[in-house]
């Protein structure tokens, strides 16, 4: 029996990513913060239909800018997932993420090292890509461009992934997945899982941009594929499907039996949205949740390819939106 060591165990992504090793029969040791409630954990499993996997995790208290937790939570592992990240389109939030994703993800692969650990998969993001101003199409390609338009939650994400290269110049295994827009059941309100709250509330209002998504299902079983199959030093695009937000909404809406949104948003009043809830954080020391970033986000059209991914898992094939939509809305009424 394998045993896999797991970062962000209680969000999106290491949810499932735990939830298909133990179904593969990899025993697991899952971090956590001391404070950090598994509850959720176990209703998604337990709603899942496999309540009993959920009591097979070995959970270590440890905290990724504690190296020496890490180490010690590492002992005797076959292989690393590193799925933990802040997730924030916030610039008051670039220390943090600094610290959380890139001295984390540095520290995730020192402590490999020292542990022996001999391979480390890892979860990045499209956020972390290139952007091409001219096709705006999009895959592994691309190289990285920064500018004042590129956001820290961005910038942090791409310094990871070197610190995962890093790793691999000094003898790790490391296979890296860029999922787009990750839909699935989670702590809903964290991260993705909001996009389901909004629809859930009855978005009246929809945005002219567009983007990439893929069920959090899909992010799992391939990154697992990728390193049971030993396809290493590779980086790739993962994406379920590219929508316009309008159809993403009215897909979320129609899976929780809600109104679609009919109303287009003018760019212009977005500027004045993100402007008024700045000053509104201000004065209140709470933080806005439409910024400058979420707008440009809500309004840019990007295409993404994937086609890289094809090559290495040829018979694979990812859910639909509607799959994604309606498996995320199945739990959402369970919350």
């Amino acid at each position: 029996m394998k045993t896999a060591w797991l970062s962000g165990a209680t969000g999106l992504v290491g949810i499932h990513l735990a939830k298909a090793l133990l179904e593969r029969d990899y025993a697991i040791k899952a971090i956590k913060r001391a404070e950090t409630d598994t509850q959720h954990v176990e209703a998604i499993f337990k709603a899942y239909g496999c309540h009993a996997l959920f009591y097979k995790i070995e959970w270590h208290n440890a905290n990724l800018l504690d190296i020496e937790s890490l180490i010690d939570s590492m002992q005797g592992c076959d292989v690393a997932y590193h799925a933990a990240a802040m997730v924030s389109f916030n610039g008051a939030n670039e220390r943090q993420l600094q610290r959380t994703n890139i001295d984390g993800t540095a520290n995730v692969v020192n402590a490999c090292v020292a542990s022996g650990v001999p391979t480390l998969a890892y979860v990045s993001s499209t956020a972390a890509l290139g952007r091409n101003p001219k096709t705006k199409v999009v895959n592994e390609d691309v190289p990285w461009t920064e500018d004042k338009h590129t956001t820290a939650y961005a910038i942090s994400k791409h310094y990871a992934e070197r610190e995962v290269w890093r790793g691999g110049e000094e003898g790790l295994n490391i296979t890296i997945v860029n999922p787009c827009v990750i839909i699935g059941p989670g702590k809903w309100g964290q991260s993705s899982t909001s996009l389901m709250q909004q629809a859930d509330a009855g978005l009246k209002f929809y945005t002219s941009g567009s983007n990439a998504f893929v069920d959090v299902r899909d992010v799992a079983e391939v990154l697992i594929q990728l390193t049971e199959k030993q396809v290493f030093n590779e980086r790739f695009l993962l994406i379920g499907e590219n929508l316009s937000f309008k159809t993403l909404f009215d897909t979320l809406a129609e899976a929780l039996g809600k109104p679609k949104p009919n109303i287009a948003t003018p760019r212009f009043l977005a500027n004045v949205a993100w402007r008024l809830l700045k000053l509104g954080s201000v004065l209140t020391g709470k933080e806005a949740k439409i910024t400058r970033e979420t707008v440009a986000s809500a309004y840019r059209t990007t295409f993404y390819k994937s086609n890289k991914l094809q090559s290495f898992l040829p018979e694979y094939t990812c859910y639909s939106v509607k799959e994604a939509a309606e498996n995320a809305a199945r739990f959402y009424v369970l919350k």
